[in-house]
């Protein structure tokens, strides 16, 4: 007896920088919550507050010694907004680097989705990937990426275009794949 095929999504695509740019931040704040720019900022502000508040102890000590508190606190609020202001790009302009390293990732492509992979074929080469190679999901109102892949580190399904049927196709798709592992950031509803 023949087995029913899986269900699968063909998306026809072509990836630009900023959509990875996007996709490689949406991955990052999900997989690594200590290197979100908020938390770092925070503990540097913490420090700056905690030897703010060390001062009036160290004046009472007399010798001068409340300058050390002074300059640990202005140093840190000074690291915190460098990390508040600066973080982002540098993330940006990280991921887009990245993009550009490989040319193969511009070129328009079918990217097919099923319950245990993901073919992705364009004009020079054809991938498959395993979700089991994947250790995290994100999806948002444009996209879906999943990042750890053993060729492509982060695979990208653009939803633009697919009808309302096939997204929730390829959402369970996904979500029958990384369950546990799947994070959504807020979908907005169409009313």
């Amino acid at each position: 007896m023949a087995k029913p095929a899986s269900p699968s999504i063909v998306v026809e695509q072509k990836v630009t920088a900023e959509d990875y740019s996007r996709a490689a931040s949406a991955v990052r704040y999900f997989s690594a919550p200590f290197k979100r720019r908020s938390f770092r900022a925070l503990i540097f502000i913490t420090v700056a507050a905690v030897s703010a508040s060390l001062i009036f102890s160290c004046r009472s000590c007399g010798f001068g010694r409340e300058k050390i508190p002074e300059t640990i606190a202005i140093i840190s609020a000074a690291v915190a907004a460098a990390i508040w202001f600066l973080q982002p790009s540098a993330e940006l302009r990280s991921a887009k680097r990245l993009f550009s390293s490989c040319a193969l990732m511009s070129l328009p492509e079918k990217v097919t989705v099923y319950r245990d992979r993901v073919v992705i074929e364009n004009s020079c080469e054809s991938i498959t990937e395993y979700w089991t190679d994947f250790f995290i999901c994100v999806e948002t109102d444009e996209m879906i990426a999943a990042a750890g892949g053993r060729e492509r580190s982060l695979v990208i399904v653009k939803k633009r275009g697919l009808a309302e049927k096939q997204l929730k196709i390829l959402s369970s798709l996904f979500g029958y794949a990384f369950e546990g592992r799947i994070h959504r950031f807020p979908v907005r509803r169409k009313s």
